[in-house]
């Protein structure tokens, strides 16, 4: 956890939440608005290694977020969730 976050994983926050997003945009638009709200930025918004983008925070709470976007994460119409791989120099 504390490698992928970049900070310590401490007592009390065993786990991330995360959400995906649609672009970088709202990834970068998602952690202005967490800073504003009191978060502590962890990781800020950047490239990935999976070829998405994301960033980390704590929320006042401490709990971990990861706030991303994966173009290749889709949702079906039918809920069939699928991943596929994503050139990461793109």
């Amino acid at each position: 956890m504390a490698a992928g976050t970049g900070a310590p994983a401490t007592p009390g926050t065993p786990f991330t939440l995360a959400r995906n997003l649609g672009s970088p945009a709202e990834v970068d638009a998602a952690v202005a608005r967490a800073r504003e709200a009191g978060a502590n930025v962890l990781k800020e918004p950047r490239r990935a290694a999976f070829g998405g983008y994301h960033a980390y925070f704590a929320d006042p709470d401490g709990h971990r977020w990861e706030i991303c976007h994966n173009p290749g994460w889709s949702v079906s119409e039918d809920g069939t969730v699928r991943l596929t791989a994503v050139d990461p120099a793109e």
